[in-house]
């Protein structure tokens, strides 16, 4: 795919450049695209060709403008090819498909939750790009409040394989459901952190769920520790013993001389 294969109005988004200074999305509706276009909106948002473009050309950022007008025009076609670009948060850690992707099928809307829910079941997939479609199911269920119950069944589902979850994907579903005031699903959770299967750096542990539910008022034990714990008390006792093995300063004139006057 090259720039001449895209006609007007969509060329339009070729020109947009970098939209990090822009806070809200733009209205690109207003260049005239429409859902007649919505073919080219999906192959401009898989282009590889402009994903890799010179970073200092306008055209690399067209991809991003093109999935923020498909989930402007609610674009029901998107939700299945768009599914491809969330493997690029584990191949190549890319922030602006794991922090836009999931605002996208938000406003794509219900239509998206079968396909969304086919992925995350799917295991062989990478866990960022399933972290990625959990937060979209939350995003559409935020976003379209008929469609919360069944956006909450899928994530609990997946939450249900607890034990063959990544921890850190249990950790996200719990997140996610946190999101959803879902209280509903407190029982598998609680089943989750019983068999030491979530990442307690996520959402916290057992008693912050239920504090976070209104099911407890405070805490009655302390916070269970976490893996990024004990990592830092490994490091903390790493550098304590660093610096006391450090080798003293040799006794100079001057040192000498300061130490008599002291």
């Amino acid at each position: 795919m090259t720039v001449k294969d895209y006609s007007m109005p969509v060329a339009r988004l070729l020109q947009l450049g970098d939209p990090r200074n822009e806070g809200e999305w733009r209205n690109y509706l207003a260049l005239g695209i429409t859902a007649d276009h919505i073919p080219d909106l999906i192959r401009m948002a898989l282009d590889e060709d402009l994903r890799w473009a010179d970073s200092e050309r306008k055209e690399v950022w067209s991809p991003v403008h093109a999935w923020r007008t498909l989930g402007q025009l609610r674009a029901h076609e998107a939700a299945e090819p768009l599914l491809a670009l969330f493997q690029q948060i584990d191949e190549d850690g890319d922030d602006w498909v794991g922090e836009e992707l999931p605002q996208v099928y938000g406003k794509i809307g219900a239509v998206a939750i079968p396909v969304l829910a086919r992925y995350l079941a799917d295991a062989a997939y990478g866990l960022w790009a399933r972290v990625g479609v959990s937060a979209a199911l939350d995003n559409i269920a935020t976003h379209f409040p008929t469609a919360r119950s069944e956006c909450i069944a899928v994530i609990t589902f997946q939450l249900e394989q607890f034990l063959t979850n990544d921890p850190t994907l249990n950790g996200c579903l719990i997140a996610d459901l946190l999101d959803l005031k879902a209280i509903e699903s407190a029982p598998i959770m609680e089943r989750a952190f019983a068999a030491k299967r979530v990442d307690l750096s996520v959402a916290g542990d057992w008693e912050d769920v239920q504090i976070e539910f209104g099911m407890k008022k405070e805490r009655t034990g302390p916070r269970e520790r976490t893996e990024l714990d004990d990592i830092r008390d490994r490091i903390v006792s790493k550098i304590g013993a660093i610096v006391s093995n450090k080798p003293k300063p040799k006794a100079t004139q001057s040192n000498l001389t300061d130490a008599v006057i002291s």
